[in-house]
């Protein structure tokens, strides 16, 4: 029998993350539905997972996999170091947070002193948002 991560949602619906101990690190997993209701952000729409990788209001390392994903990294200077080679929409909409995309077709909504990092660190697509709060 496999094992797997995974979201049960109400009404007893399931969202696959990954095989355990392969799944992201840094930040809580979510379902979209739920992140949706609770954060606006851009990279919660379009194409993507049913779920939201989501970091603190603190300083984060957040890890994607090798699929792609949606990252939040919200207040605090964040690292999102890894996106992988899948196709992720990465937040980070602070000044001091970097952003490495990884290998995939990555969009990344970055502050606007960020961006040239992103865009360098592989990020494909970079979107330049002004600081505020979700």
């Amino acid at each position: 029998m496999d094992q797997f991560c995974e979201i049960v949602l109400p009404g007893g619906g399931t969202i696959i993350i990954s095989r355990p101990f392969q799944g992201p690190t840094g930040g809580t997993v979510v379902a979209l539905s739920v992140a949706r209701k609770r954060f606006h952000s851009v990279c919660l729409f379009g194409a993507g997972p049913q779920y939201a990788i989501v970091g603190t209001n603190g300083p984060d390392r957040i890890n994607g996999t090798v699929r792609g994903e949606r990252i939040l990294g919200l207040g605090g200077n964040d690292r999102i170091v890894f996106g992988g080679s899948g196709s992720d929409r990465i937040y980070a909409p602070n000044e001091r947070d970097y952003v490495n995309c990884g290998s995939g077709r990555d969009v990344a909504f970055v502050n606007v002193f960020a961006a040239r990092y992103a865009h360098r660190h592989g990020c494909e697509k970079t979107g330049r948002i002004r600081p505020h709060q979700l």
